[in-house]
């Protein structure tokens, strides 16, 4: 019987009610036996061989059904997409380049990073980018940028925290793509950005409290989005598989208003 409890590990399941049968009705065949007739000991035994062997088929189904239907709900949302970039906004630290990386991945697209594609533009990282030029002249850089990789189809580009607030680049985005908006709690942001030192709105005195107010000047505007996905402490798979339900409830309710 420890070949299923193999079999149970291996597929890397979640211990669910039927891991806990299945674990009780192993004890049951493994214990030493009360003092009973011969043929009820062994007719108990093979009642407990076959309630393994049942609860092994159920749990083993469950997952793949689970997967079928990943599979199935990607699919419809190719096809709703039909090409349709998918731009990812929010606040540094939301987790735009790790997840869209992910949801890539999952919908066979390339991974674009707005961020990533300017500073090779430029020949130069964002922080230094600002220091030299200024907000306002990276925006407009921004934009182009965001402009030209949107002439790209079945990507999924992950923008930068102000790319959305900037009404040129939101306008290109509302223009050519769907927008997706990642929150997170506040706590999760500053936890996160705090671990690394390449955030130049946030070189302030108080960064804390810098994040606080842009959370409060860019919430707004990030509702406009398309479609809103919260994440917490979750991996970024489920963050991903998460955008994706949520944007064929985006198809599906565009289609009916139609």
């Amino acid at each position: 019987m420890n070949f299923f409890l193999a079999q149970f590990e291996a597929r890397g399941k979640p211990i669910s009610i039927s891991h806990v049968l299945y674990q009780r009705s192993l004890a049951l065949l493994t214990s030493p036996p009360l003092p009973a007739s011969r043929d009820l000991l062994i007719q108990t035994n093979k009642i407990a061989h076959h309630f393994c062997c049942l609860t092994f088929n159920v749990y083993a189904l469950s997952g793949e059904n689970a997967l079928s239907k990943a599979k199935t709900a990607t699919q419809r949302l190719l096809m709703a997409l039909d090409g349709t970039p998918i731009v990812l906004v929010g606040m540094m630290g939301a987790g735009k380049t790790s997840v869209g990386r992910r949801l890539a991945h999952h919908l066979e697209r390339q991974f674009l990073d707005s961020d990533h594609e300017i500073e090779a533009a430029a020949g130069m990282n964002i922080e230094d980018y600002f220091t030299t030029h200024g907000e306002k002249q990276f925006r407009l850089g921004e934009a182009k940028v965001v402009q030209r990789l949107l002439e790209e189809k079945n990507i999924v580009l992950a923008t930068g925290g102000g790319a959305f607030i900037n009404e040129t680049t939101r306008q290109i985005i509302e223009k050519k793509a769907v927008s997706v908006w990642i929150n997170a709690e506040f706590d999760l942001l500053f936890a996160r950005v705090s671990r690394k030192s390449n955030r130049p709105l946030l070189k302030t005195p108080n960064p804390r409290q810098t994040l606080k107010d842009l959370i409060d000047q860019r919430y707004p505007t990030y509702e406009l989005a398309d479609v809103h996905v919260t994440t917490s402490e979750v991996p970024h798979d489920t963050v991903a598989n998460e955008i994706i339900g949520a944007l064929n409830l985006y198809f599906n309710n565009k289609s009916q208003q139609s």
